[in-house]
């Protein structure tokens, strides 16, 4: 052996120093990069499972999300365009101001005030016409819902006075909160939009029917009629019946009760005058 080192001594250090040189490289350098190269592999492997996943069902890509994007702007700017058509255009005396603390009060006010000038309308123009005893609204209305009621009174509004610059001969009945009663609106979110509808009943001749049907629409603004039911009272009588629901559409939030500035409820209020619609 002592002869083996004193000769190879050489080569023997330079092999033992080699493979001291490999074993360090290998823990220092290839064992820590194997490592890494493992977990990125495993890295991978989640990523493909999980756009596998993704993709089982069909992912949308970017061009197909720019296209929906470019469509739903534009089926947005068309349905603001398509407002001004379609939405009932309320006058300005049926809407409740922002400054309102107490909108059931205002409401009740304009009820008030917008059936007596219906009965001066007909003292105006002698048709003679019997009316019922108000709008058809309960005195107690939800103060949540005063915007809503005031578009339904201008429709129970424009229906009665209808009925008298026609000459018909009696309002039987209004109803102007009927799509309450007869399974609610058409599911239409009442933030966005909402179609309110009121029914009316009349009788007189035949012409003055026909003539009520023909002033209750406006040119442009016309209301949507529902249901009609137009029948003479007797056959050998010149006396018609019309039992007409007509409605509209409406963007008018319930929303809340409004509050003042400082945050507080309005104060309670009482209206300038006495409810006389009954109950």
């Amino acid at each position: 052996m002592d002869i083996l080192w004193r000769e190879n001594k050489g080569l023997i250090l330079i092999v033992a120093a080699a493979l001291v040189a490999v074993y360090i490289y290998h823990s220092i350098v290839i064992a820590p990069l194997r490592a890494e190269a493992d977990l990125y592999r495993a890295k991978e492997a989640t990523q493909r499972e999980e756009y596998r996943q993704k993709t089982a069902d069909g992912v949308p890509n970017a061009g197909s999300l720019s296209t929906a994007e470019r469509d739903l702007k534009s089926m947005e700017q068309i349905l603001e365009k398509a407002k001004g058509d379609i939405l009932l255009k309320v006058p300005a005396r049926f809407t409740l101001p922002a400054t309102t603390k107490n909108p059931k009060v205002f409401f009740q006010d304009t009820a008030i005030a917008e059936w007596k000038a219906m009965e001066e309308r007909s003292l105006r123009t002698r048709s003679g016409v019997k009316l019922p005893k108000g709008f058809g609204f309960p005195a107690e209305v939800e103060e949540a819902k005063a915007r809503e009621d005031l578009a339904r009174l201008f429709i129970a509004s424009r229906l009665i006075s209808s009925a008298i610059d026609a000459g018909c001969e009696s309002v039987e009945s209004i109803d102007p909160l009927v799509d309450s009663r007869d399974g609610g609106r058409d599911g239409a979110d009442p933030e966005i939009l909402s179609r309110i509808r009121v029914h009316i009943k009349i009788t007189g001749s035949v012409a003055s029917a026909l003539r009520f049907l023909h002033t209750i629409q406006r040119q442009d603004d016309f209301l949507a009629i529902d249901k009609l039911d137009f029948r003479k009272a007797e056959p050998s009588i010149d006396r018609a019946v019309v039992e007409i629901t007509v409605g509209g559409v409406t963007a008018i939030a319930s929303g809340k009760r409004e509050e003042t500035e400082s945050g507080e409820k309005g104060p309670t209020e009482t209206p300038s005058e006495d409810w006389p619609f009954g109950k």
